[in-house]
């Protein structure tokens, strides 16, 4: 069959799509090299079609959050010489992080620093506290869960994120 008789066939018939002319064409030849018997499929031209549920569209502007176990994961898989470079790679991001206050030291009367960590083997997460904004952290103890959300700034010795821009959340138990 010439390329121009191909053409005339897939056209030829009356209510078939392209794509439906070309797969039955594909499908036939197949079987043919085959020698497998032909099986059809039909489907109604009346059947409903399905709702494909679109994922919620982010908004410009709206951050993506990632967490202490993807710097972890994205350090790790790394070689070694590349390693400090993809730390870097992160500063300005936001991180969202959930874990147990593991420490807490006073800088100045108004100021504290903060490391949170969920599993020993997670980078350690530090940032600064303005006492008068969080007065928990003048109660709470070690091990206390929180959630804390804030732009990375620098990462330090493959396994501290520094962030600023905070906002903390103490999760009800």
């Amino acid at each position: 069959m010439s390329w121009i008789d191909f053409i005339a066939n897939l056209f030829a018939g009356s209510g078939t799509t392209l794509l439906d002319r070309f797969l039955s064409r594909k499908k036939t030849s197949q079987q043919q090299q085959s020698g497998k018997p032909a099986q059809e499929t039909i489907i109604p031209p009346d059947s409903p079609k399905q709702k494909i549920e679109m994922p919620k569209q982010r908004q410009i502007g709206e951050p993506i959050y990632i967490t202490p176990q993807d710097i972890k994961e994205a350090i790790d898989s790394s070689p070694p010489y590349m390693q400090d470079d993809v730390c870097n790679n992160f500063a300005g991001n936001w991180l969202s992080a959930s874990g147990f206050l593991l420490f807490l030291h006073k800088h100045d009367s108004d100021v504290v620093q903060v490391g949170v960590r969920k599993e020993l083997t997670d980078p350690i997460v530090y940032f600064n506290v303005n006492i008068s904004d969080y007065s928990a952290f003048k109660i709470i103890k070690e091990g206390t869960p929180l959630c804390v959300i804030g732009r990375i700034y620098k990462i330090k010795y493959l396994t501290n994120v520094y962030i600023e821009d905070i906002s903390i959340e103490f999760p009800k138990s």
